[in-house]
């Protein structure tokens, strides 16, 4: 996986798949990555913030930053995006999940023979730290010092893309 920092006028001359590109009259920020020997591009508006690129071998590569968020499956290639509805703070593998901590909100993907299921979960404040437990629960702790905590296995329903 190759990630390289590209100039405005290359972006948009080239031809490849774009991932995502916030919001187009504020993007300062542009970007290829190379992903199973496909290249694709992508774009975002803060040179404060880097994006959050993880991989999970042979199943996944995820990229995301400020409220875009994508998965490709490198089994074939597919790309899924979701919108966030708050930036994006850490994404990590857990079992069976991909999950996206954002400012105010959680996005739990299901790696499993398709990768368009999904739950999302919101809380009343912005998460300011969480920790990953045993089976599948996720502990928030939220800015007013409540906590949450999320089980990825509950009843929550699975939502599909669509």
């Amino acid at each position: 996986m190759n990630y390289t920092r590209i100039l405005k006028e290359e972006y948009y001359n080239l031809p490849i798949i774009e991932l995502f590109s916030g919001e187009y009259k504020y993007n300062r920020c542009y970007a290829t990555i190379v992903v199973e020997n496909i290249m694709y591009k992508f774009a975002w508006e803060s040179d404060l913030i880097l994006p959050i690129i993880k991989e999970l071998p042979s199943e996944a590569v995820i990229i995301s930053v400020d409220h875009s968020f994508c998965i490709i499956s490198t089994k074939d290639n597919v790309v899924l995006r979701w919108p966030l509805t708050t930036n994006i703070v850490d994404v990590f593998f857990s079992d069976i999940w991909c999950v996206g901590i954002c400012e105010m909100n959680v996005l739990a993907i299901k790696l499993a023979d398709t990768l368009n299921c999904y739950k999302e979960y919101f809380v009343d404040d912005i998460i300011s730290d969480y920790q990953m437990g045993k089976n599948g629960i996720i502990e928030l702790k939220l800015l007013d010092n409540s906590t949450k905590v999320i089980d990825l296995y509950d009843d929550h329903p699975l939502n599909e893309l669509g």
